[in-house]
């Protein structure tokens, strides 16, 4: 799908008679080159400049998307406190995610040894981490429809620009909150279906799903599109992708202690914020970010694939 709206499908050749038995590969146009890698080096640029600024001065700033809370929890976190407490009694300690991102952003920290202050400085680059990992794994998906080195390396550029984009993800790329993590997860769990034959990447696909939940509830709508889909076009994998998926939640349901489950179920339907129709608005963003990248990653990985044809293939 990436490919295909970079224009690219002069990677593979027709399946019509070969003449010289030699691929014919067209070169993508200069402009777009051009637009690709403007694109990609100004969005980084900026990206840079701003988590140069956190280094320095943040401590004294929050980024966006209300990360105090995050943050506090974190904190709790690696000084031995309880991350979920019970929020109706003091002192009122309310931790709205999943505890996988809590739990690895406070473990990461401490043995990094950030602590304090530092994670609100060098703390908010591991974000960033997360959107190159996220960054890499949509390179990767899109490579399916990719033959030419050169093109390849215009989606990786393209793909670090989209992932570090002032306009798309804007600071939550330096925002200790999980919604780039969860995202970034959730393009390795596509890029197992993509990239992986049989029910071994429809089970590690899984694992990664279940991964991206533990730090965003709300990342399980995208598990639950591709369990649909593969009811749909391969049954069995389906219901292996529901069973590992579906399995792993209800285990972490009834392992949890209560004030986590209503921290993690039930208090998100109660804070207005954290409600469906309120992140669909337009003033809010993390369903809107995840649409963008995630509903062409899976449009893209429902159309059939087209074969590449080579030198090999001429007869």
């Amino acid at each position: 799908m990436l490919a295909g709206r970079m224009a690219f499908p002069l990677d593979t050749v027709t399946s019509g008679a070969c003449i010289d038995c030699a691929p014919t590969h067209a070169k993508a146009p200069r402009p777009l080159i051009v637009a690709i890698f403007l694109f990609a080096g100004l969005n980084l640029a900026i990206f840079v400049l701003r988590a140069v600024s956190v280094v320095r001065y943040g401590s004294l700033f929050g980024t966006t998307g209300g990360e105090c809370l995050m943050i506090y929890s974190i904190w709790k976190k690696m000084h031995g406190h309880p991350v979920y407490e019970w929020p109706l009694r003091w002192p009122f300690s309310l931790s709205l995610y999943n505890y996988w991102f809590y739990y690895a952003y406070a473990e990461v920290f401490r043995l990094l040894g950030w602590w304090d202050a530092q994670i609100l400085t060098l703390g908010r680059l591991l974000t960033a981490a997360f959107a190159a990992v996220g960054a890499l794994a949509q390179w990767k998906l899109a490579q399916v429809k990719i033959a030419s080195r050169a093109h390849k390396y215009l989606c990786l550029a393209l793909c670090f620009g989209l992932w570090f984009s002032t306009s798309v993800i804007r600071w939550w790329a330096l925002t200790i909150r999980p919604d780039v993590p969860a995202i970034a997860l959730a393009t390795i769990a596509l890029l197992c279906i993509g990239r992986i034959r049989g029910e071994k990447g429809v089970a590690l696909a899984a694992v990664f799903f279940y991964l991206a939940w533990t730090f965003k509830q709300s990342v399980a709508l995208i598990a639950v599109t591709s369990i649909l889909y593969l009811l749909i076009t391969r049954r069995r994998s389906g219901w292996l992708l529901l069973a590992v998926f579906g399995g792993a939640i209800a285990a972490t349901a009834w392992l949890g202690t209560q004030a986590y489950r209503y921290s993690v179920f039930v208090a998100p339907r109660i804070v207005p914020a954290f409600t469906f129709s309120h992140a669909y608005s337009a003033r809010e963003h993390p369903l809107v970010t995840n649409g963008m990248f995630l509903l062409p990653m899976l449009a893209f990985i429902a159309r059939p694939m087209r074969r590449v044809f080579g030198v090999s293939d001429c007869r």
